[in-house]
């Protein structure tokens, strides 16, 4: 593989930002749309917060999408429940709301320096937790089935430590994911290991010092010898940008980062854009979510966290 030069990387991340800006809706809401096919050949737009919450955690980071994310903080307040609460399908859309989406929305109005009783929000949420510590999916309780999602319990606690609330039994919880590596078949709503290695992850760069430092590496080396390390190449295969970012953020190796780097930066698309890859899905139904903005954002994200450690090969 030839190595890409940093300009390319800069290139790469202005022409994206271009893609972005045409596509972005007035909203705010960055489009993420839904297939019956894994492989998104046939995609149609769905409304939903997702998309656009994993948008602006994305180029929360990159220079040059201020205004983008900007936007899309707005559509984020405009789409949050009197109680504070969100849904995946947004605001008034009768899915039963869900600590996941909460906690996600939650942590990017604080990034992005919104003024809000995050404290308080914080106490509600550490009310739907099991007797073992960890936390629900859903509020109220959906049925009594409330399933436990180790990506959720990711989320959730990402939130709370931009507030220095430490939660150890959903940290060790975490770490037994990883141990046993329950994440490989994926969690009850999130399909693939890719997923969990992104949150997680984040999750793990944001805790200083981080507890789960261990559990990233090895989930960075599983999806690394186990799936990337195939020739494959399709977007919701082993190299899809959601699998290279998700290294990105766990792995303290430079070869990892070099790899998933040059590969990000050798998958764009002439208008700007990456391929579609799955992001969530809906396993009950058999429907997947993704779009090309939506990989376009994560795309960016990995470049320029790679970018600061320059990995992107000769920097002459």
């Amino acid at each position: 593989m030839t190595k890409p030069r940093r300009g390319g990387a800069i290139s790469a991340v202005e022409g994206g930002l271009r893609f972005l800006a045409l596509v972005e809706q007035r909203s705010g809401e960055i489009p993420l749309n839904c297939s019956e096919h894994a492989d998104l050949r046939v995609e149609r737009p769905v409304r939903t917060i997702a998309g656009s919450l994993m948008a602006g955690h994305c180029l929360a980071g990159v220079p040059g999408a201020s205004s983008l994310v900007e936007r899309i903080v707005r559509y984020v307040l405009d789409q949050r429940e009197e109680q504070m609460i969100w849904r995946f399908f947004g605001k008034g859309s009768g899915i039963v709301p869900d600590l996941d989406d909460t906690a996600y929305a939650l942590a990017l109005l604080h990034k992005a320096g919104v003024d809000l009783p995050y404290y308080d929000y914080a106490e509600q949420l550490l009310k739907w937790r099991t007797q073992d510590g960890v936390f629900h999916t859903w509020f109220p309780e959906k049925g009594g089935q409330n399933n436990v999602d180790w990506v959720s319990n990711c989320n959730i606690l990402y939130f709370l430590s931009l507030l220095g609330i430490r939660v150890p039994e959903v940290e060790a919880f975490l770490n037994s994911v990883v141990g046993e590596e329950l994440f490989v078949r994926g969690s009850p709503y999130y399909d693939t290991p890719y997923q969990f290695a992104y949150f997680l992850g984040r999750l793990h760069r944001l805790m200083n010092p981080s507890p789960l430092t261990d559990s990233a590496q090895k989930v960075a080396n599983l999806i690394c010898t186990r799936w990337l390390a195939s020739d494959k190449n399709e977007a919701n295969g082993p190299r899809s940008v959601l699998a290279e970012v998700g290294v990105l953020l766990c792995s303290g190796s430079s070869s990892h980062w070099r790899a998933c780097a040059d590969s990000i930066l050798l998958t764009q698309q002439e208008n700007g854009s990456w391929p579609s890859a799955v992001v969530f899905r809906h396993r009950s139904k058999e429907v997947y979510y993704g779009s090309r903005a939506v990989s376009t954002c994560l795309a960016l994200e990995g470049l320029c966290l790679a970018e600061t450690v320059a990995v992107l090969g000769d920097q002459s």
